[in-house]
C-alpha cells in the first residue's frame, strides 16, 4: 500500500468520524429546538405580539442564515430540516430573518391562524380606507425605530407627490399625529419637500412610545438613516439619550411641534382636513397618523385599580425606593419594571398569571432570575389580583392543576400594572378609518419595506459569462495539448507550460484552489457577526453555487484532464461530489411538504389537502391509471438504524420517478381525451400525484433533509483537508515554482 493511499484513506476515515459528528450536533439541535417549542406551546409563548415570519418550509434549504440574523435569539430554531418559529412571543419584527433568507422562504405577517390582529385597513402608500388620512409607526402595525424612520421617508413621497408646495387655503398641507420617531420622520421629510408640516402631540414632550419607557431603560437600535440629519449608527443607548436625540433632530431641523394637543376628531374631506383638538381646529390637506398603539393601558377590572397607588408605567424607579411595590405582568415592560424597581432599593414583588416567564427576551428573563436569586425580587407565579387597597393587594392563584388555595393578602405600598395596551380601534373608527383583521396575513404596505433591499440581477449574468469566458479561453489555449494521448504529450510543446506542474497548471491549480476556498465565504458570512447583513444573501448565494460549479471545472484543466496520483483523483472526486451534493440537496428540498402556519407538515395536513382534491376529481372521467390516484393513501414507514442512510436516498429517486410517471399518464391521457372537464383537471390532477407521493415518503424525506446537508457540509470538510494534502504532498516531492 503506498503513502498516498494511505493518507487517502486516513482522510476518508476521518471524514466518517466527521458526518457522524455533525449528525449528532444536528439530532442535538433539534431536541433543544423541539423542547423550546413545546414549551413555548404549554407556556402560551409560540403566538408573536406583532409582525413576524411565516416561514415556507416547501421553499426553506435549511442554511440557517436567518436563525443566526435574528436578534433576539431562541425566536427561530431548526426542526425537521427546516426552520420554524419556536418561540414567537420573543419575536419583535425585526425583520432581518426575511431580509437574509436566501431563497426568500420567509414573509413578515400579521396574526395566525388562531388569534387575528386587528389592524387599519392600508394600501401599498400607507392610505388608509379614508382617502388622504395615512397610517405609520406602531399603529400600522410595524414597531422598531428603523421601521418608524422608513415608513415617515415612505408616507412623505407618495404624499409630496399630490402635494405643490406653496400657499392654500388649509393652514397646513400636512398635520401629523404623534411625535415619535415615525411622525417626527415624516415631518422632517415634508420640510425638505418643501412642505408646511405641523406635528400635534397630547403629550408634555416628544418621544411617542419611548416615553412610557423607565428611566435609564438600555434601547436597542439597528443602525438608521434619518433624512436631514445622518446616520444614526449606536447600537444600543438608554432612554434619556434616545429622546434627546430626537429633541436635537427636531430643534436642528426646526419642526413645527405642538406638545399637549390632544386630537378628538378629523372632519372634512382629502385636501381639506379639519383637525379637532381643545386648544382648537387645524385645517390640512393631508393627515398623517402616527400616535402608536400604547395609549391605553389595559386594565385588570378590579376593585381598586383607580387608586392614587396604581400606575400603569414607570417613570422613575428611584422615586419607590424603600417602598413595597407590586408589579403585574411577566412580558418585557414587567420585568423591566421590577428589575430597575429593586436595583433602585425598592421591596419587589411581581405577579405572573404564568409558572414561568415565557413571553420575555432572554435576556431580560436572566436579569430578573438573577434578582429573584438574589432575593430582591418576590416571585409570585400563578397568581393574579382580584383588589387592591392603599395598603394591599389580594391575589388568588390561577394553578388549575394545584389543589385550591385561599386567596392571599399581601402587604404593599405601590402597584404597578404592565399588561399592555389596548389598540385605538375605537378612534380609528370614529375618524372613519376601516380595521381588518390578519391571520398570518402580510399587510399591504410592508411590501414598501420588504422591497427596500433586493438581489442583484446582473450579478448572475456577469459571474457566469467571466467563468465561462475564462474555460472558453483555457480551452482553445490548450486544445492542441488536451486532445493528445498521454503518450504524446511529453513531446508536445505546450507540455512544459500546461503539465499540472508546469508554468500555467500551476497558476490553474492555485487559482481553483482558490476558487475552492471562496466557496466556504458563505459560511463565513453566515457565521461572523461583522458580516451580517453585509450585502444581499440571495447574491452571496449566487457567488456560492458559481464558484462551487468553476472550481472542479478550473481543477479539471489544473491536471489537463489526466490524473496520475491517488490523492488528485480524490481531491477532483471529492470536489466533484460536494457539487452534486449542493444542487441534488437543492431540488431535494423542493419535494418536501411545508405547512401553512411556518412550521414543515404534518400528516394530517397533507392528508386534508389529498382528500380536497380527492372530492374535487371524484366527478371526473379518468382513466384506469390515473383513478388510482384516488384512493387512499398511505405513509410507507421509514427503516430503523443505520439502513435509513441507504433507503433516504432510494426513496428520493423512487418519489421522483412517480412523479415523472404520473406526469406522463396526465399529459397522454388529456391529450387523447377532448373532455374540456379532464383537461381543466389536469392541473389538480398533478398536484394529488405529488401530495400523494409527499405523503407516501414524508418521514423518509424530512429525514433526507437534515442528513444531506450534514454530508455536503462533510464532504466540504474533507475536500479541503485533501486540497491540503495534495499540495503539501506535491511541495514535497520537489515541484517548485520555475518560471
Amino acid at each position: 500500500m503506498t503513502l498516498e493511499q494511505i493518507i487517502t484513506g486516513a482522510l476518508i476515515a476521518v471524514t466518517i468520524v466527521t458526518f457522524a459528528i455533525v449528525l449528532r450536533l444536528a439530532a442535538r439541535r433539534e431536541r433543544r429546538d423541539r423542547e423550546v417549542l413545546e414549551e413555548s406551546v404549554r407556556d402560551a409563548a409560540h403566538r408573536p405580539a406583532s409582525l413576524h415570519p411565516l416561514i415556507d418550509s416547501d421553499v426553506c434549504i435549511g442554511s440557517m442564515t436567518c436563525i443566526s440574523a435574528c436578534p433576539e435569539g431562541n425566536v427561530l430554531g431548526m426542526i425537521e430540516g427546516s426552520s420554524a418559529l419556536i418561540k414567537g412571543a420573543n419575536c419583535i419584527g425585526h425583520g432581518r430573518c426575511a431580509a437574509e433568507c436566501p431563497v426568500d422562504a420567509i414573509t413578515l405577517v400579521m396574526g395566525d391562524g388562531e388569534r387575528g390582529v386587528d389592524l387599519p385597513h392600508l394600501d401599498t402608500s400607507f392610505e388608509s380606507s379614508r382617502k388622504g388620512v395615512f397610517v405609520i409607526g406602531e399603529l400600522a402595525g410595524m414597531g422598531l425605530i428603523k421601521n418608524a424612520v422608513r415608513q415617515g421617508v415612505l408616507v412623505m413621497e407618495h404624499v409630496s407627490t399630490s402635494l405643490q408646495p406653496g400657499w392654500h387655503e388649509c393652514d397646513v398641507d400636512v398635520a401629523i399625529v404623534g411625535a415619535g420617531p415615525a411622525g417626527l420622520t415624516a415631518a422632517m421629510s415634508a420640510k425638505r419637500s418643501g412642505l408646511r408640516a405641523l406635528v400635534l402631540e397630547q403629550g408634555d414632550a416628544i418621544g411617542g412610545t419611548i416615553l412610557t419607557y423607565h428611566r435609564q431603560k438600555l434601547i436597542t437600535s439597528e443602525p438608521v438613516k434619518i433624512p436631514g440629519y445622518g446616520t444614526l449608527q449606536r447600537g444600543q443607548m438608554s432612554k434619556e439619550d434616545v429622546l434627546a436625540l430626537w429633541q436635537d433632530i427636531a430643534e436642528k431641523s426646526e419642526l413645527d411641534v405642538r406638545l399637549g394637543h390632544h386630537v378628538e376628531g378629523i372632519e372634512g374631506t382629502d385636501g381639506h382636513f379639519i383637525v379637532r383638538t381643545p386648544r382648537g381646529v387645524i385645517t390640512a390637506r393631508k393627515v398623517i397618523l402616527a400616535t402608536g398603539i400604547r395609549g391605553t393601558p389595559m386594565r385588570l377590572g378590579v376593585p381598586g385599580e383607580n387608586s392614587p397607588n396604581v400606575a400603569y408605567r414607570l417613570a422613575d424607579a428611584w422615586q419607590y425606593t424603600g417602598q413595597r411595590v407590586l408589579v403585574v405582568g411577566g412580558g418585557d415592560s414587567a420585568i423591566e419594571c421590577a428589575y430597575a424597581l429593586a436595583d433602585a432599593g425598592a421591596q419587589v414583588a411581581i405577579s405572573y398569571r404564568q409558572p414561568r416567564f415565557a413571553r420575555a427576551r432572554q435576556a431580560n428573563i436572566k436579569m430578573i432570575e438573577d434578582r429573584i436569586a438574589a432575593g430582591s425580587v418576590q416571585p409570585l407565579m400563578s397568581t393574579r389580583v382580584i383588589a387592591i387597597t392603599p395598603s394591599s393587594v389580594v391575589l388568588e392563584s390561577t394553578d388549575k392543576a394545584a389543589a385550591p388555595r385561599a386567596p392571599m393578602k399581601l402587604h404593599n405600598d405601590q402597584v404597578i400594572i404592565c399588561a399592555g395596551g389596548t389598540p385605538p380601534s375605537s378612534f380609528l373608527r370614529n375618524v372613519g378609518i376601516q380595521l381588518e383583521q390578519f391571520k398570518g396575513e402580510a399587510p399591504r404596505a410592508l411590501s414598501q419595506l420588504a422591497g427596500s433591499m433586493s438581489a442583484s440581477r446582473i450579478l448572475p449574468a456577469v459571474l457566469w459569462i467571466v467563468g465561462i469566458s475564462l474555460l472558453v479561453g483555457l480551452g482553445i489555449l490548450g486544445w492542441d495539448y488536451y486532445v493528445l494521448p498521454r503518450d504524446k504529450r511529453f513531446v508536445a510543446p505546450l507540455h512544459e507550460t500546461l503539465r499540472p506542474a508546469g508554468t500555467w497548471g500551476r497558476t490553474i491549480g492555485i487559482a481553483a484552489t482558490a476558487v475552492m476556498m471562496l466557496n466556504f465565504l458563505l459560511a463565513v458570512r453566515k457565521r461572523v457577526g461583522l458580516l451580517r447583513g453585509v450585502g444581499n444573501i440571495r447574491d452571496w448565494l449566487n457567488f456560492h453555487v458559481f464558484v462551487g460549479v468553476m472550481a472542479p471545472l478550473f481543477t479539471a484543466f489544473h491536471a489537463a484532464f489526466q490524473y496520475e496520483n491517488t490523492i488528485a483523483v480524490g481531491t477532483a472526486s471529492a470536489c466533484a461530489v460536494v457539487v452534486a451534493t449542493g444542487l441534488v440537496g437543492r431540488y431535494i428540498y423542493q419535494l418536501v411538504p411545508g405547512g401553512p402556519s411556518g412550521r414543515p407538515a404534518n400528516v394530517s395536513e397533507l392528508m386534508d389537502r389529498v382528500d380536497a382534491l380527492r372530492r374535487v376529481l371524484a366527478t371526473t372521467p379518468l382513466s384506469v391509471w390515473l383513478r388510482r390516484l384516488l384512493d387512499p393513501p398511505q405513509v410507507r414507514e421509514l427503516p430503523a438504524g443505520i439502513i435509513q442512510l441507504v433507503h433516504l436516498p432510494i426513496a428520493a429517486f423512487t418519489m421522483t420517478a412517480n412523479l415523472v410517471e404520473s406526469r406522463l399518464h396526465i399529459r397522454k391521457y388529456c391529450r387523447n381525451n377532448a373532455d374540456p372537464q379532464v383537461r381543466e383537471a389536469a392541473d389538480d390532477l398533478y398536484m394529488l400525484a405529488r401530495l400523494r407521493e409527499q405523503l407516501a415518503f414524508y418521514p423518509a424525506l424530512k429525514r433526507f433533509m437534515a442528513t444531506w446537508r450534514a454530508f455536503h457540509v462533510t464532504l466540504s470538510v474533507f475536500l479541503v483537508l485533501l486540497i491540503i494534502v495534495h499540495v503539501a504532498v506535491s511541495m514535497m516531492v520537489g515541484y517548485g515554482w520555475n518560471l
